[in-house]
């Protein structure tokens, strides 16, 4: 393989990397947004009753969501140890909100959610390494049809990424919902080494206000909003593509012409 052929397939994989990294950053962000969202828990407890299921006045359910949120998301470990010593009036009876069973397993979640966090901050860090190195290949290259050594090689990576991404989303959310039980076990036994996450609603509170459908709701909200941003990044890079493609192709035109 030539020097150029060599360089091509190096932008192809830039390209690729570009769509992963950006794709990571619009899914994970959409779900720290969505999971964080104290208005969309709120809904959720009204419509599926939550309030009465838990025996729990509105303002104390939604303190004890806060707390949670608030334990998911704080990435200092100091700052979050007793803030799920939480305790509320359920059912007449002044008591802590959650089990030691139930504190467990908020602890793996915390460390997934704060692996989520790192991982979206570890993937824009990429992103923007990405655009630096084809900000100064593009400088170095200005001289030179760049969109045949450089643009378009890394829109064909980028194009193949992209397809990947959505493809495995696809599966995901057609998977989600034929089968969100099944789904959402499966996620769980991914994610975690043990089985913490099996609570039981006769004995644990936590089960009762974060039930399933609310997290099919929330899933939903996510798709939507992943799948509306990185629309809009699909749609302006097909656009630019069209353009970059098309100016690159004009003096050649010409040429032939003449």
């Amino acid at each position: 393989m030539t020097g150029l052929g060599c360089q091509k397939w190096g932008f192809r994989v830039v390209g690729a990397v570009l769509a992963l990294a950006a794709f990571i950053v619009v899914l994970i962000g959409s779900i720290l947004v969505v999971s964080q969202d104290r208005s969309f828990f709120a809904r959720e407890y009204e419509e599926l009753g939550v309030y009465k299921y838990v025996g729990m006045s509105e303002v104390d359910l939604a303190r004890v969501t806060d707390a949670l949120l608030v334990y998911l998301s704080e990435p200092n470990p100091a700052r979050v140890e007793g803030v799920l010593e939480v305790e509320a009036d359920i059912f007449g009876e002044w008591r802590q909100f959650l089990n030691e069973r139930e504190i467990d397993h908020m602890a793996d979640v915390r460390k997934l959610f704060q692996f989520g966090l790192w991982l979206c901050v570890g993937s824009v860090g990429v992103v923007l390494g990405m655009l630096v190195l084809l900000a100064v290949c593009l400088w170095r290259f200005r001289a030179e049809d760049i969109f045949a050594r450089i643009l378009g090689p890394t829109l064909t990576g980028f194009w193949v990424g992209n397809g990947l991404m959505l493809g495995f989303l696809a599966f995901l959310v057609l998977w989600a919902n034929m089968d969100f039980q099944g789904f959402w076990t499966a996620v769980h036994m991914t994610l975690f080494t043990n089985e913490l996450w099996l609570l039981d609603p006769t004995k644990d509170l936590l089960i009762r206000i974060m039930q399933g459908e609310l997290f099919f709701n929330m899933s939903i909200r996510i798709v939507v909003w992943a799948g509306a941003i990185w629309l809009g990044i699909s749609a302006g890079m097909g656009v630019g593509h069209f353009f970059w493609r098309r100016k690159s192709l004009r003096p050649r035109t010409e040429v032939t012409g003449t």
